[in-house]
């Protein structure tokens, strides 16, 4: 739901201070850019001098009927430690703005209302309901037992009932086989629609290579001595819907396995046949890694047995190649960050829950596999840690992972990723690269996510926040060094007085016309007295004329003045403005208070907005934030104008704020942007109720 009326930089709109614009329109020939007087100009100190009248005119009524003047003290304002709401930042939505909690209660989450006063991230329980986790396996369901008496070598059984011929606690001893499907066919589309010729051809295909593979596998089981081998069309029962639930135990399988066994070939053609180009065996370097670009490939080579080495078979070669698990890593391009997860699992460095799932999900999510469902890349990480939550088809990506990090997460590893802002526009939500080169270890939640509500959408709690401001720009209330109440009473009481002698001398003037006309010779004494209230209210009037004939600059040198404190507000406009039109609206007058500050760091200071670089790309636009608490104004590129500012976290002693759209049809907030702001800020912000959250608009 975007601003109904957006304050364009062209034309801004602003409601009140009229006293400030009357006093610019009076002294307007005189002055260059920057409210500096120029000189030289002897016309236009004439031509200011016949305003001069007709602008006192129009401030005395403007002024008696105004009830407050910007920066004008008030004593509640002067007083020690007094505090007001309405000194702070505006609450994000006022009753009828946005739903209230009960209507954005959904079926799979129950929120819970964050007391006014609770501290940030608490009163929320960090939970993923409705989900129950997958047990851990002890052992595969099915293995591929040795078996001399049958052709292939082997026979496939369940593992419960080997144990029970076995004998009682026995348990059986196997290596896991891995391949990749884009080197070997095993698995047929099951397509009725295929021609009958084609279907017969893929076929052909997987006989072929499954006999090659199962070759493979019983050679290695006899050169391991076990008794047994694991590989997934064997071990894997078919399902009418390709979705078996054993898939996503194979972590469990990998680690009880005796060792790792790869088998390596050359690239299969669309017609099922091998390519005949690199199909020697000097090219099994390049088949090894054709191997390593698939999905499952992290899980197996970090959670196979260090106890043993890991066996590589090539098709052409019946010798193997033994190679230790780090040499493994070079057959991926990103080695580099792979030996970081095999480092952990060697027990030689520890990154910490944050770094481990950021550093997985990087290296999952660069592979490609045939997709099982649009959160594969979430499940295979999901291999890695403790518990793990049902696969659900259904889940988008980013719902499978919130899902397994909601359940295994105690570093607010959604909050953190939450304040990230993506060094390109329209990067994807597991895009780490932050713009200020920040990690997450970085940064320091303010807020807390507790459930997921529904697609893609989140239930975050503790924030504060703030609206921003787009219809209109307003005068704000603000403390200035000095009082200078004597300059305000003279300024103020001028007009004021101005106007009572005037209406004062109306009422009179009828009194006036009535006695006149009914006054006799008996009453000179009447006349003598209304002549001298006459004169007397003509004296007042010209003492308060002349008073108000130095309000212009009386009030053109309050409008100046150094300000100590102001009334938090954030206004957004589109484009860049010229902040000299700004501060005259705001403040009335312009003096250079509110300064264009870099979006890297709000301490550095610009001359303009362009010096900071924010190019929009795509459908983006440029936006300007207005900040009245700290007297800034920031540039930033959205693709929607955002509806509030939201303290999320803070890293290096700066504040990350999320700037939010809102959906009205979903009832959701949606991340725009990020802008680093002064930690004051966070101070003026008052504490938002739970809501509902979008990590990106895209579904």
């Amino acid at each position: 739901m975007a601003p109904s009326i957006i304050n364009h930089a062209r034309k801004i709109s602003s409601q009140g201070h009229k006293t400030a614009s009357i006093v610019h329109w009076i002294y307007r020939p005189l002055l260059a850019p920057g409210e500096r007087f120029s000189e030289g100009y002897l016309v236009n100190e004439l031509f200011t001098a016949l305003k001069w009248i007709p602008g006192v005119a129009a401030l005395i009524p403007t002024i008696t009927f105004s009830t407050r003047l910007g920066g004008e003290p008030r004593k509640e304002y002067l007083s020690e430690n007094s505090e007001f709401n309405d000194w702070n930042y505006l609450k994000p939505f006022t009753d009828g703005d946005v739903p209230s909690s009960s209507s954005i209660r959904t079926n799979h989450v129950n929120l819970e209302r964050v007391s006014s006063n609770a501290n940030s991230g608490q009163g929320l329980n960090r939970t993923v309901r409705g989900n129950d986790m997958l047990e851990r396996r002890l052992e595969p369901t099915f293995l591929c037992y040795l078996d001399k008496s049958r052709p292939s070598g082997f026979k496939t059984m369940k593992t419960e009932e080997w144990n029970t011929a076995k004998g009682s606690g026995s348990t059986s001893n196997y290596i896991f086989i891995s391949y990749t499907r884009d080197q070997f066919c095993t698995q047929l589309s099951g397509d009725p629609k295929l021609p009958e010729e084609e279907a017969k051809r893929n076929q052909r295909a997987a006989d072929r290579d499954t006999s090659t593979l199962t070759s493979f596998a019983v050679s290695a089981t006899i050169a391991a001595g076990v008794e047994a081998f694991w590989i997934d069309f064997e071990c894997i029962e078919k399902t009418p819907d390709n979705f078996n639930e054993e898939v996503y135990h194979i972590c469990d399988i990998v680690r009880g396995a005796y060792s790792l066994v790869i088998i390596a070939g050359p690239q299969l053609l669309p017609d099922k046949e091998h390519d005949r180009s690199d199909a020697s065996a000097a090219y099994k370097a390049k088949w090894l890694h054709d191997w390593g670009e698939r999905l499952w490939t992290v899980p197996e080579a970090l959670l196979c047995s260090t106890q043993h080495p890991v066996t590589v078979y090539s098709v052409g070669n019946t010798k193997p190649d033994v190679v230790a698990r780090r040499k493994l890593a070079t057959v991926w391009n990103d080695a580099g960050t792979l030996l970081q997860l095999i480092d952990y699992y060697e027990s030689n460095v520890d990154p910490g829950q944050l770094e481990f799932i950021s550093i997985a999900l990087e290296c999952f999510q660069r592979r490609q596999t045939a997709k099982r469902t649009n959160g594969d890349v979430a499940y295979a990480l999901m291999g890695l840690l403790r518990r793990r939550p049902k696969v659900d088809k259904q889940n988008s990506f980013f719902e499978a992972f919130a899902r397994v990090v909601l359940a295994n997460d105690n570093g607010r590893y959604l909050e953190r990723l939450l304040c990230l802002r993506p060094s390109e526009p329209g990067a994807p939500w597991y895009d780490m690269r932050d713009i200020w080169n920040a990690r997450l270890f970085h940064i320091e939640p303010l807020c807390q996510i507790s459930e997921i509500a529904d697609k893609n959408i989140l239930v975050l709690g503790g924030a504060q926040g703030a609206m921003i401001n787009w219809s209109y720009l307003t005068p704000v209330d603000y403390v200035a060094e000095s009082s200078r109440r004597y300059s305000w009473f003279y300024a103020r009481r001028g007009p004021v007085m101005c106007t009572a002698s005037i209406a004062t001398w109306m009422i009179f003037a009828i009194i006036w016309v009535y006695v006149t006309t009914n006054i006799t010779a008996d009453d000179e004494g009447k006349f003598v007295v209304l002549i001298a209230i006459t004169i007397g209210l003509g004296i007042m009037f010209l003492i308060s004329f002349i008073i108000a004939l130095f309000s212009p600059s009386l009030l053109r040198g309050l409008f100046s003045q150094h300000i100590e404190d102001t009334q938090a507000r954030f206004f957004g406009i589109e484009g860049h403005p010229e902040l000299e039109h700004v501060e005259r609206i705001l403040f009335g007058r312009d003096r250079g208070r509110i300064q264009w500050v870099s979006s890297d760091h709000p301490g550095r200071r610009l001359q303009h907005a362009e010096q900071d670089g924010v190019v929009p790309e795509g459908d983006c636009h440029h936006f300007t934030l207005i900040d009245t608490a700290s007297l800034t104004a920031m540039c930033f590129t959205a693709k929607k104008p955002p509806n509030i500012v939201m303290a999320c976290g803070k890293e290096h002693g700066l504040l990350r704020a999320v700037l939010c759209s809102y959906d009205a049809t979903l009832k959701t907030f949606t991340k725009e942007g990020v802008l680093r702001m002064k930690m004051t800020v966070l101070n003026r912000m008052p504490q938002m109720d739970t809501i509902r959250f979008k990590l990106t608009s895209d579904d």
